[in-house]
């Protein structure tokens, strides 16, 4: 943890205590890299039975996060902790955090990793493991479709990078496009849950995406399955060829790609799998008659003629306008 996580977790804190007892408390917080509640209302409808089937899992396979809940007509500050198994697609209310302890819990929420211990039959213990390393948020728009994604940045951060694609009219992905259209200031923006690693992040940003199907334009924004090993979705790779189309690079631009590409060498291994990718395609009638009239009056400089010649003959091929001769 850093020390813009103690800030963080501190700032919060002085909400509801003298600012120098909210950092002592902050500081201690990280140094003891976990803090315990006893969560209350397990008691209630069959949350009995949830805890009971959450002893069947190791505590790594069970996934939990903080829910403010500030329409609660009990409490406005009440924080509800939603429980759910790896691989599930369903998320259900286990309790809530004791009232005395909603302070600390909504200081960490979004900071920490959550894992639960299940208790007693009086209560559970869950346990907040203070070494985040990204975040998973959720992003809603006034249609009711949704977006998720991750981050090892703050949400506010994410957010505002999302701000500036919008007001660069970036309409290249789905969510782009909607935020365009529907308004980024009609979104509604949500961090549902932390990871400790990479692996962990890439994993819970599918299963979310899986539970809200997010991944379905009927449902949701997403264009992949999530994670850095994705699927582009058949509709992504639509709205993604129609945007393309029509735009063509400045000559500033062209000429910086080239520049970027000069004295640039293909490593043995790369050049296997470009030949391997490209073995078995054939080109169509169609494209072969682009090709060539994109060709015609096109004469190449003896120079040119002279690298191509040297790399051909390095390869036992003989040039075309030798064969001719």
């Amino acid at each position: 943890m850093n020390k813009a996580t103690v800030f963080q977790i501190g700032n919060r804190l002085s909400r509801t205590m003298p600012r120098k007892d909210a950092f002592i408390q902050a500081w201690q917080i990280i140094k003891s890299g976990s803090v315990m509640f006893l969560v209350r209302g397990v008691m209630a409808g069959s949350r009995q039975e949830a805890l009971r089937r959450l002893a069947n899992y190791e505590p790594a396979q069970v996934h939990a996060f903080l829910m403010q809940e500030p329409e609660n007509p009990v409490d406005k500050n009440a924080i509800a902790v939603m429980v759910g198994v790896q691989g599930g697609k369903n998320y259900y209310k286990l309790g809530y955090i004791p009232a005395s302890e909603t302070a600390k819990a909504a200081a960490v929420r979004g900071r920490v990793s959550i894992r639960v211990l299940p208790g007693d039959i009086n209560g559970a213990r869950l346990t907040l493991a203070c070494n985040m390393y990204g975040i998973i948020y959720k992003a809603k728009g006034p249609s009711g479709l949704v977006y998720i994604g991750q981050t090892t940045q703050t949400l506010a951060r994410r957010k505002s990078e999302h701000k500036v694609r919008a007001l660069k009219q970036d309409r290249r992905y789905p969510f782009g496009i909607a935020l365009l259209d529907e308004g980024f200031s009609n979104f509604q923006w949500d961090q549902i849950d932390t990871a400790e690693n990479a692996e962990e992040l890439d994993a819970k940003e599918k299963q979310w995406i899986a539970h809200y199907q997010s991944d379905n334009p009927g449902h949701g924004y997403n264009g992949t399955t999530g994670g850095i090993s994705y699927t582009v979705t058949q509709e992504t790779r639509q709205k993604m060829s129609e945007a393309g189309k029509g735009k063509k690079h400045s000559e500033k631009h062209r000429r910086k790609i080239g520049e970027a590409q000069r004295g640039k060498q293909r490593t043995p291994e790369q050049c296997k799998r470009i030949s391997e990718a490209q073995k078995g395609k054939q080109l169509s009638a169609e494209h072969r008659r682009k090709i060539s009239e994109g060709l015609k009056g096109k004469h190449l400089s003896p120079a040119t003629r002279r690298k191509i010649s040297a790399t051909l003959k390095s390869k036992g091929i003989l040039p075309p306008w030798i064969k001719n001769k």
